[in-house]
């Protein structure tokens, strides 16, 4: 139990010294430290996303910027909620991406949205990306080639067998504007896309 906690400790240094190169003011200056008034399993929670993106960071040799405390406070209150890895994965990747020096991300939406979604609407919204747009990460920057989907014949296709509750999920991606209705002259067929918010969204969690 010793060594846990030891181990721990160790983590939750590494993790402060990560927060206090990206957020103003400074940590000590607010008293803002990771251990007040939130739960062990929270706290574990934080330690591990951010680790996870300072890994990432230092892995692929990025700079970081300060980030105000109204942008990163709420992405580490809602993130330490969060028990599914695949979602603290993508945790990981907005904190990340908020945090690098070229990064043009400075809203709590994406933070809203993230908390809003579990894994099950990801994978489907992820599913809808992919049927919906072609994703293209070379030298010369993202490309993103859009198109409508048959969102019914989608569901049939993709998620009906094995989801009952697929109406809701559509439903709450289209609440969320992560998808968007497209008119049609049928009355029968209805499409979909996915909107500029929902590709800024997905980048804005996916490491690249």
């Amino acid at each position: 139990m010793e060594i846990k906690v030891k181990a721990l400790d160790t983590l939750a240094e590494g993790a402060k010294y990560f927060l206090q190169k990206v957020i103003t003011p400074p940590i000590e200056k607010l008293g803002l430290l990771l251990t007040d008034n939130v739960k062990l399993w929270r706290f574990k929670n934080q330690v591990k996303i951010l680790a996870a993106a300072e890994q990432h960071l230092k892995k692929h040799g990025v700079r970081t910027r300060k980030v105000a405390l109204k942008i990163l406070t709420p992405m580490l209150e809602e993130s330490s909620i969060e028990e599914d890895e695949s979602l603290q994965d993508k945790w990981a990747a907005l904190i990340a991406n908020t945090v690098s020096e070229d990064s043009k991300i400075n809203t709590t939406l994406f933070t809203h949205i993230l908390s809003q979604l579990t894994r099950l609407e990801a994978e489907v919204f992820e599913l809808i990306f992919d049927e919906c747009c072609t994703y293209k990460n070379s030298d010369g920057g993202i490309i993103i080639e859009q198109n409508t989907s048959n969102f019914r014949a989608l569901q049939i296709k993709s998620f009906a067998p094995a989801i009952n509750n697929c109406d809701i999920i559509i439903d709450n991606l289209l609440r969320l504007r992560l998808i968007q209705e497209v008119k049609t002259y049928s009355l029968t067929i209805n499409t979909i896309t996915v909107s500029a918010l929902g590709r800024d969204f997905l980048l804005a969690c996916r490491y690249d």
